[in-house]
């Protein structure tokens, strides 16, 4: 078991390579983190509960999905080393979330309380600063998603897969994978031997 101290420290590296953060900021930041660790398939939000805190991804990585009116898994995304994961709209309505993220492998999260978090935010700026990028990159990166979703193919769809996630390709299951591009295991594996033979262009 990996200490609090060594997984905060992971942050502060990760705070320190992207944005000045003073002695006196960290000061400040250090005791409002804490550190929560999930095996492989723990429910780190379940559909229904309350959502008050921001996570960040130490190590590990997690789906996000919700479950339609068939009980069909239906994955939203997926994210591993230093992503921001939880319910936006959860955490600024108050209201139970209505997404479910799971660990796909064991993964060890830094939680932040949302009141701590505004805490720093508004007393740090070079923080502040940081997470405005966040959210437009977070802006961004829901477009891609949806413009994804328009992808008439399956092998159009996994092109796209592949472009959003070249790292995680390797380490995801392929029912997982299958599940993202609503095709089933059967069809993703003729999709790759396709897509690797490079038969023909995806179809958008």
């Amino acid at each position: 078991m990996k200490s609090d101290i060594f997984m905060i420290s992971i942050f502060k590296k990760y705070l320190q390579d992207r944005l000045c953060v003073t002695d006196d900021a960290w000061e400040f930041i250090a005791p409002l983190l804490k550190t929560r660790s999930f095996h492989k398939s723990d429910m780190i939000l379940t559909a229904g509960e309350n959502w008050q805190v921001h996570a960040f991804i130490l190590e590990g990585c997690v789906s996000t999905f919700k479950v339609n009116e068939t009980d069909h898994k239906e994955i939203i995304s997926f994210d591993c080393e230093t992503a921001w994961i939880g319910d936006g709209e959860a955490l600024a309505s108050g209201l139970p979330s209505r997404f479910n993220i799971e660990a796909i492998e064991d993964t060890h999260l830094l939680l932040i309380e949302n009141t701590d978090f505004d805490l720093i935010r508004n007393n740090v700026k070079a923080f502040h600063n940081y997470v405005d990028s966040v959210r437009y990159g977070k802006f961004i990166n829901s477009n891609k998603k949806i413009h994804a979703a328009f992808a008439r193919t399956a092998i159009g769809r996994y092109r796209n897969f592949l472009n959003q996630y070249p790292k995680l390709v390797l380490r995801l299951p392929e029912n997982l994978i299958a599940s993202y591009l609503s095709i089933n295991t059967e069809t993703l594996n003729s999709v790759r031997r396709e897509f690797s033979k490079g038969k023909r262009k995806p179809l958008l």
